[in-house]
């Protein structure tokens, strides 16, 4: 049976998958649109499973980051950013003081990326990041 551009389309828009994906499925089901959907829906997996596999990635990559809060030279604070995040969820006043005190301290709120590579934090450790807040009338100094 010849496939349409009707028929792609009607599966994209009910999939929503590329062009390609849904005329391999209609190959795969004939010209078929419901077995075409039916094809697609079992290559997906569970939903469930992918969901829990994607929330476990980003609770990993949150976890090796590290949210620093520096005062002139020194380095007062380094947190897990997942504490930081839910410190400023249960606590969004006091986070906003803290903020706003930090800044007229003129220090500066980092966020690091630092990925279990076994070294020491501070002695190996790119300075690439730059501050999300700093004391200097609001303005965001890059990578000091």
């Amino acid at each position: 049976m010849d496939i349409t551009l009707e028929m792609i389309d009607e599966v994209r828009s009910r999939s929503g998958v590329s062009y390609r994906e849904a005329c391999e499925a209609l190959d795969a089901a004939n010209g078929s649109v419901v077995e075409a959907l039916a094809v697609l829906e079992e290559g997906r997996g569970d939903t469930r499973e992918i969901l829990k596999k994607n929330v476990k990635e980003v609770y990993r990559r949150c976890k090796e980051a590290r949210v620093e809060i520096n005062v002139g030279d020194n380095n007062s604070l380094k947190i897990p950013l997942v504490w930081g995040a839910l410190g400023a969820a249960v606590f969004p006043k006091y986070t906003a003081l803290g903020v706003l005190g930090l800044m007229l301290a003129q220090g500066a709120l980092q966020v690091k990326n630092n990925p279990d590579t076994g070294e020491d934090e501070g002695e190996n450790e790119k300075d690439d990041a730059a501050p999300l807040a700093t004391g200097q009338a609001g303005n965001i100094i890059e990578g000091e």
